[in-house]
C-alpha cells in the first residue's frame, strides 16, 4: 500500500493540508485574537476617562482646573515608567495587534462586511494615525535634553503647553490633530463598547439576534435595520458630545493669555519644532 500523502496526514505543517488550511487557520484564531483585543479595554477606558476628562473640565474653570486634573490623572497612569508601560502602552499595543491581526485574517481585510461596524472599523484605521504623533509631540519631544528644550519637567509641563500649540503658528496643526485623534477615539470607543456589550454582557438569545441581523446587512437584507437605517443610534450621539466637550474644553484655554514664563514659552515652541508635523 502506498504510504499516504504529507499533505494528507493530519498534523503535517503543510499549508496545503486541510487542517492547516488558511480558512482553518481563520476559524480558530478569530475567536482568539477577539478576546484577546477585548481583555485590555478596561484599562484603555479608564486611562482615556483620565486623560481626556483634564480638558473638558476647561469648560467649568479654564486651563489652571484642565491642569489640576492632570496632574491628578498622573498619579494614576505616570507615577513610574514601569506603571504607564502597564497602564496605557501595553493594553494599546495589544487591542491594535490583536485587531490588526484578526482583520489580516480576513477573506477580505479592507472590506466592511456590515454597515453596523463601518464606523467601528474606519475610527480604527484612523486613530493609530495620529497617536504616535500626540504621543511624541505632548510625552517624549518635551524630555528632551537638548538645548534649547533642556527637558521641560512633569511640574512645567501642564495646560500651558498645549495653549502654546493652540495659539501659535501651527496651531491649525494642533487643531485638526486633535479634532481627528479626539473624534476618532470618541466614536470608536461608544461603537467598540456596543460590540463588547453585545459579546459579553447580551443573554444568548439577544445576542444571536443581534448576531443575526448583521448577517442580515451584510446579505443586503435585514428590513429591522433598513427601516431605521436614517436613525443616528444613541450612542454616536454620547460619542460626538464628549468630544465636542473635549475640543471646546480646548477652544476655552485657547482664548486665555499665556500665563507661562517667556523662557519657559520658548522651551515648549522649541519641543513642537522637534516634530516634523509642525514645521511643515
Amino acid at each position: 500500500m502506498p504510504p499516504e500523502p504529507a499533505t494528507a496526514r493530519h498534523g503535517s505543517f503543510s499549508l496545503s493540508s486541510p487542517y492547516w488550511s488558511i480558512t482553518t487557520l481563520r476559524r480558530r484564531l478569530t475567536p482568539v485574537l477577539t478576546t484577546i483585543s477585548h481583555v485590555p479595554t478596561p484599562f484603555i477606558t479608564t486611562f482615556l476617562l483620565i486623560h481626556l476628562s483634564a480638558p473638558a473640565m476647561a469648560n467649568f474653570g479654564g486651563s489652571e482646573l484642565s491642569s489640576q486634573v492632570m496632574l491628578l490623572g498622573r498619579e494614576y497612569y505616570q507615577s513610574t515608567p514601569t506603571q504607564e508601560w502597564l497602564l496605557v502602552y501595553t493594553p494599546l499595543l495589544i487591542h491594535f495587534s490583536a485587531g490588526a491581526l484578526k482583520r489580516l485574517l480576513s477573506p477580505a481585510p479592507f472590506k466592511i462586511s456590515s454597515p453596523r461596524r463601518t464606523l467601528l472599523t474606519l475610527t480604527a484605521y484612523i486613530a493609530p494615525l495620529f497617536l504616535p504623533l500626540h504621543i511624541l509631540t505632548n510625552r517624549v519631544h518635551p524630555t528632551s535634553p537638548d538645548i534649547p528644550v533642556l527637558a521641560v519637567g512633569p511640574g512645567e509641563l501642564d495646560y500651558e503647553f498645549v495653549k502654546v500649540g493652540l495659539v501659535g503658528e501651527g496651531r491649525w496643526r494642533s487643531w485638526a490633530a486633535y479634532a481627528a485623534l479626539v473624534g476618532c477615539v470618541g466614536l470608536h470607543a461608544v461603537e467598540g463598547w456596543s460590540v463588547l456589550w453585545g459579546t459579553w454582557v447580551l443573554p444568548p438569545r439577544q445576542r444571536q439576534r443581534q448576531q443575526q441581523l448583521e448577517l442580515e446587512d451584510g446579505g443586503g437584507g435585514g428590513e429591522e435595520r433598513r427601516r431605521n437605517s436614517n436613525k443616528v443610534p444613541k450612542r454616536r450621539w454620547v460619542g460626538a458630545l464628549g468630544a465636542l466637550a473635549v475640543l471646546s474644553g480646548l477652544a476655552v484655554i485657547a482664548q486665555e493669555p499665556l500665563y507661562a514664563l517667556p523662557s519657559l514659552v520658548a522651551r515648549y515652541r522649541a519641543a513642537y519644532e522637534l516634530s516634523p508635523f509642525f514645521r511643515l
